[in-house]
């Protein structure tokens, strides 16, 4: 497999904003009313440090990193019932952000910093691609399913692993005391689990496009071929963790689709590599012309009219065959 297991910075820009006090109502932010896979029980260990923003993200802060970030928060309605997404860092996103602080047992601050990154995105992932892994001919006409298997271990924190004895006074008059480690917090998976799918041509790296986000840990996706993806030889699939994932998940939660291998979707050109990818190990085939898939509503809304239209028609006859059986009638 190709794979790129890789820790790199997330340099996304975060505009600096500043204010003497809240004032949410300029920015949105008002109080309103297949086959799963399984995280690996592995033995936790301690995060590595990665760098996601060039600064801790707190409140006052805006841009499209704190999109995403409030994109992300709001997939779980317990860490931000609100779920509003504004671009700015108010107080509900450092509640909500206080919240994810406080189910994974880390200092709560409200602000992301580096133990905080540590929980939204999976810091230790394997990732395979199973099918299409080269070979495979792909007809548009039929909905088609891309398998892959992952790897994700639990997170968990421990502040004191070991029990720590400090030494009592040499004199006897203060005995030595023990500080026993504070419990662990229950072993969660990471908090953002999403992947991106891409479709890549061998002899055409310009040529991208975006299938769609899911789940890491459901390990398959199905996939009807847009029609004006052209047919070739030489297509790959890659499935990616980090990155662009969270503006690419956001992009598909507001209806923005992609429509050519040309046009990408407008996520910031600063996000990083991916922090884990795989792609498919050789190239596949997709053929046909994508206008015979009966479950494409395209597709079966140009059928509907078709039949209309053919209704009309036989009905047209029908009268006119009525009016020549009475003209003859009266002869």
């Amino acid at each position: 497999m190709k794979k790129f297991i890789k820790f790199f910075v997330v340099s996304i820009m975060i505009l600096p904003f500043a204010l003497s006090g809240e004032t949410t109502s300029n920015y949105g932010e008002t109080s309103v009313g297949s086959v799963a896979v399984t995280a690996v029980p592995a033995t936790p260990a301690t995060p590595k440090s990665v760098t996601l923003f060039p600064s801790p993200l707190s409140a006052g802060a805006t841009g499209s990193s704190v999109t995403d970030l409030q994109t992300m928060l709001k997939t779980d309605p317990n860490i931000y019932p609100e779920g509003l997404v504004t671009g700015y860092y108010g107080q509900l996103t450092e509640s909500a952000v206080k919240r994810l602080q406080q189910k994974y047992g880390i200092p709560v601050t409200g602000v992301i910093d580096q133990d905080t990154i540590q929980v939204i995105y999976p810091t230790s992932l394997s990732l395979a691609i199973i099918s299409p892994n080269g070979g495979e001919v792909w007809d548009k006409n039929r909905i088609q399913t891309i398998l892959w298997k992952s790897s994700v271990s639990p997170i968990t924190t421990l502040k004191h692993s070991t029990p720590v004895t400090t030494p009592g006074a040499t004199n006897g008059s203060a005995p030595a005391t023990t500080v026993m480690p504070e419990p662990a917090p229950p072993i969660v998976r990471p908090f953002f689990t999403q992947v991106s799918l891409t479709l890549i041509k061998d002899s055409n790296p310009n040529l991208k496009y975006h299938i769609g986000t899911a789940d890491v840990y459901q390990s398959s996706y199905s996939w009807k071929i847009p029609a004006f993806i052209p047919e070739a030889k030489d297509y790959r699939v890659r499935i990616s963790a980090g990155g662009e994932v969270p503006c690419l998940y956001r992009m598909e939660a507001q209806g923005t689709t992609q429509n050519s291998m040309i046009a990408p979707h407008p996520c910031p050109m600063a996000y990083p590599q991916h922090s884990a990818s795989d792609t498919s190990d050789a190239t596949f085939a997709i053929t046909g012309t994508g206008n015979g898939g009966g479950t494409d509503p395209e597709v079966v809304a140009k059928m509907k009219a078709v039949i209309t239209e053919m209704e009309q028609t036989l009905n047209n006859l029908l009268k006119q065959i009525q009016s020549l059986k009475s003209l003859l009638g009266n002869l």
